[in-house]
């Protein structure tokens, strides 16, 4: 299911992770509950606008969750974004970013760019970092 994947299973802290997701289309918080994950918090921009703006202002971002293509850059672009904030130390890197594409070469190509993980969108719950109510 997964393009690429680096966890293991979920951290002792998985319950509590601040979650920011950047997708246009659909309720990504409801996948994840339909998924049974459990987080700590959870917001969504639905698109990618000031995008490193909003990773400072959400502050300790445990998961990033990244669509592919959004208005106005794409999640490549994103993270790409991301990656140099992080170099210039104008941020921290999100503890785990997870690409979320429907379209599995655009998940390669963002795990190509350093993301974590890349799921098809409708997946992203079955990511084995996420705390679960049951499983």
């Amino acid at each position: 299911r997964a393009s690429a994947s680096s966890a293991v299973g979920p951290s002792d802290d998985a319950a509590e992770y601040r979650v920011l997701a950047f997708e246009d289309s659909y309720d990504i918080r409801a996948l994840l509950k339909n998924a049974d994950v459990r987080m700590g918090h959870f917001e969504q921009r639905w698109s990618s606008e000031n995008a490193v703006e909003v990773l400072r202002e959400f502050g300790r971002v445990d998961v990033l969750l990244l669509d592919f293509y959004l208005p106005p850059v794409t999640g490549l672009t994103v993270l790409q974004q991301v990656n140099e904030a992080v170099l210039a130390g104008a941020i921290e890197r999100p503890r785990h970013v997870v690409g979320m594409s429907s379209v599995s070469s655009c998940n390669n190509r963002l795990v190509a760019e350093g993301a974590d993980a890349g799921f098809v969108k409708w997946d992203v719950g079955q990511w084995e970092g996420w705390a679960r109510d049951r499983w």
